[in-house]
C-alpha cells in the first residue's frame, strides 16, 4: 500500500469517526446561537410610579403587563421599590395592556388620563427597551356625611350605599359600588371611589337589633312601628328623584346628609311550591323586587326568611308599592324560578303563592367549522333580550358529540352565544326548526320552543387593522375604535367590537364576523352606551362603512371624531 493511499484512508476513517461529533457540535452551536439571538430580541419595560400632584414615589404599587395577542401567555408582574421604580425584563415583542394599581389610589392603564379615558395598547418591537415610563396615580375619592332620624337624632347602624347608574343595551342598570355603616354619631365615610356620578341611599340594616335587659329586641330606629323607608339623597324615597353626586379624582365630597323618611311598612307572607321535584334539597330564596323597571335591580330587592321544610316565607319592612315576589331554587348547575305580582296597600299581604316550575328545556347541537381550539371546552349560553325577565339566562357545556341542553327558561325572546378558548371564533348561524333565529332571536311560548336547534360555530372570522390620526395628522394614541354592525344585526351586542390604539395610533381587531360595519374613532370619550342609537346618531355621517368576508383582512385610515362633550 502506497503512502499516499494510506494517508487518504486515514483521513477517510477520521472523517467517519469525527463526522457525527462535528454534526452534533454544529447543531449545539446553532441552537446556542439561536437562543442567544432570541434573548437579544427580548424587551424591557421600566419606569416610575408616583403620586399625582406630589411626585412622591409610591412603594408597593403593582405593575401588570398582559398580552393583547395571546390570552394564554402568563402576565408579567412587578412591584415598585422604595423609589417607586419598577422593571420588567424578558418580554417578547408584541401588543400588551399595561396596568398599575396601589391601595388607596386609582388604578391607571398605559396612556390613560386622570379621568380614566384614552388608555392605549403598548406595542413592543423586538429588542425594544422602554425605561422611562411614568405613572401619576390619583388618590381615590370619598363621599361622607351624616344620617339622622325624623327627630334629628343620630341614626346608628344605618347602611349607607353608594350606587352607580349606567346604561346598557338602552336600559338603565343600578349597581352597588360600596357601602358603610353609620357610627354612634350617625356619621359614615365611603372611600376608594373612582371619579363618576353616584347616588347615595340610606336604609335600616337587615337583621339589626338591640339587647335590652338581656333580651334581643329589634332596634327602635330600624324597626319602629312606623318604619323607615330607604332614603335617597337628598331625602327622597324614589330612585328616579335622587340627585347624582359628581365626584372628581381624589376629591372628598362631604356633608351628604340624609334624614330617614318615616313610612309605615308591612309584612308579606306566603308559601313557595316547588313543582320541579317533591324532594327539594338545597336552599330556596325569596325576594321582593319593585315593579318599577327603573329600580328593578338587586339593590332595591327585599329578601325574606324561608322555612326550607314547609316553603313558608315572610318578608318584613315592605313599603307600600307594587312588586314581584320571586322564589329561586338551585339543583346542581340549574336554577329554577317562580314569580308572582304582589301589591302592598296599607296592610300586610298573606297567602302569597309562588310556584317554582321547570320552564322550557332546549336541546340542540353545535356544528364546528374551521379550526376551533379545544372543542371540548365549547360553552353554549342563551339570554333573554328583555333584561327584566327573572329567569333570563342559561348555559351548558357542549358534549363530545356536539349536543347541548339548556334548561329552565321562561317565555320570552332569547339570543344565543357560543364561547371557547378560540379568540377568533364566532357564532355564524343559529336555526330552530330550520328557521333563522340568529338575529331575530328564539321565541319561547307556553313553556315550549321550536326544535331542533342547530348552531354553527366558525373560526373563519376576519381581521381589521389600521391607524387613527389626530386633527394635526399625528398618530392618535389611546383612541377608541368602535365597529358597529349594520342595522340588521344591531340587536346582537356581541357583534360590536371596541379596541384602543397603541402609542403609534395603530389598532388591531381580530375575530370579526363577516358582514357590514360602521367604524367610529374617538380621541377621548367618557363611558357611553355604544349600543344606544341615540348616542351614535350625531356621528353617523362621519363614520366609515366597510364590508368584509370570511378570512379577510382589511386596513383602514381613520381620523378622530370629536368627543360627545365637544360637539
Amino acid at each position: 500500500m502506497s503512502s499516499t493511499f494510506r494517508h487518504a484512508a486515514m483521513i477517510a476513517v477520521a472523517g467517519i469517526l469525527i463526522g457525527p461529533h462535528l454534526s452534533l457540535f454544529a447543531q449545539q452551536s446553532t441552537s446556542t446561537e439561536s437562543a442567544e439571538v432570541q434573548e437579544k430580541q427580548l424587551c424591557i419595560v421600566a419606569g416610575n410610579v408616583v403620586g399625582a400632584g406630589t411626585s412622591e414615589p409610591l412603594k408597593k404599587a403593582r405593575v401588570v403587563l398582559t398580552s393583547e395577542d395571546d390570552s394564554s401567555v402568563p402576565p408579567y408582574v412587578a412591584i415598585t421599590d422604595t423609589k417607586g421604580r419598577f422593571t420588567i425584563e424578558g418580554i417578547h415583542a408584541g401588543r400588551y395592556d399595561l396596568y398599575v394599581e396601589r391601595n388607596g389610589y386609582l388604578s391607571k392603564s398605559y396612556g390613560e388620563d386622570d379621568q380614566g379615558n384614552s388608555s392605549a395598547i403598548l406595542t413592543l418591537k423586538p429588542a425594544q427597551h422602554m425605561t422611562d415610563l411614568i405613572f401619576h396615580l390619583q388618590r381615590c375619592g370619598v363621599i361622607s356625611g351624616r344620617v339622622v332620624d325624623d327627630d334629628g337624632e343620630p341614626a346608628e347602624g344605618i347602611t349607607v350605599v353608594v350606587l352607580n347608574r349606567s346604561t346598557s343595551r338602552g336600559k338603565v342598570n343600578t349597581s352597588t359600588v360600596s357601602e358603610a355603616q353609620t357610627n354612634d354619631l350617625g356619621e359614615y365615610r365611603i372611600f376608594d371611589l373612582w371619579p363618576g356620578r353616584y347616588l347615595v341611599r340610606a336604609s335600616p340594616s337587615e337583621g339589626s337589633g338591640r339587647i335590652i335587659g338581656g333580651t334581643l329586641l329589634e332596634s327602635s330606629i330600624l324597626k319602629s312601628a312606623g318604619g323607615y323607608a330607604p332614603t335617597y339623597y337628598p331625602n327622597v324615597s324614589m330612585i328616579s328623584r335622587a340627585t347624582p353626586i359628581d365626584l372628581k379624582a381624589g376629591e372628598e365630597v362631604s356633608r351628604i346628609d340624609l334624614t330617614l323618611l318615616h313610612q309605615r311598612t308591612y309584612k308579606v307572607r306566603g308559601r313557595v311550591i316547588n313543582a320541579v321535584t317533591t324532594h327539594p334539597g338545597g336552599a330556596t330564596d325569596v325576594e321582593l323586587v319593585p315593579e318599577d323597571s327603573d329600580s328593578s335591580t338587586v339593590v332595591a330587592a327585599r329578601r325574606g326568611a324561608v322555612n326550607q321544610n314547609t316553603g313558608d316565607f315572610e318578608i318584613e319592612d315592605v313599603p307600600v308599592g307594587r312588586y314581584f315576589a320571586i322564589a329561586r331554587w338551585r339543583d346542581g348547575e340549574n336554577d329554577f324560578v317562580g314569580s308572582v305580582p304582589v301589591e302592598v296597600i296599607n296592610m300586610g299581604v298573606d297567602s302569597v303563592r309562588i310556584v317554582i316550575n321547570r320552564g322550557a328545556d332546549l336541546h340542540g347541537k353545535v356544528v364546528v367549522q374551521g379550526k376551533v381550539a379545544e372543542p371540548a371546552e365549547i360553552q353554549v349560553s342563551i339570554e333573554a333580550k328583555d333584561s327584566r325577565q327573572f329567569r333570563s339566562n342559561s348555559k351548558a357545556q357542549m358534549k363530545p358529540d356536539g349536543t347541548f341542553l339548556l334548561t329552565g327558561l321562561d317565555d320570552g325572546i332569547y339570543e344565543f352565544e357560543v364561547w371557547s378558548s378560540c379568540e377568533g371564533c364566532y357564532l355564524k348561524a343559529a336555526t330552530a326548526n330550520g328557521q333563522d333565529v340568529l338575529d331575530q332571536g328564539l321565541q319561547i311560548s307556553s313553556g315550549a320552543a321550536p326544535s331542533p336547534i342547530e348552531l354553527v360555530y366558525s373560526s373563519n372570522s376576519s381581521t381589521i387593522d389600521g391607524t387613527v390620526v389626530r386633527e394635526d395628522g399625528l398618530p392618535a394614541s389611546g383612541a377608541a375604535v368602535l365597529l358597529v354592525p349594520d342595522r340588521l344585526r344591531q340587536s346582537r351586542y356581541s357583534d360590536y367590537h371596541e379596541k384602543s390604539t397603541d402609542q403609534y395610533g395603530h389598532f388591531l381587531i381580530r375575530g370579526v364576523p363577516p358582514g357590514t360595519y360602521h367604524v367610529y374613532s374617538w380621541r377621548r370619550i367618557d363611558y357611553a352606551d355604544y349600543t344606544d342609537p341615540a348616542f351614535l346618531k350625531p356621528f353617523e355621517q362621519k363614520a366609515q362603512t366597510i364590508s368584509i368576508g370570511e378570512n379577510e383582512k382589511k386596513s383602514l385610515q381613520l381620523s378622530v371624531l370629536p368627543a360627545p362633550g365637544d360637539r
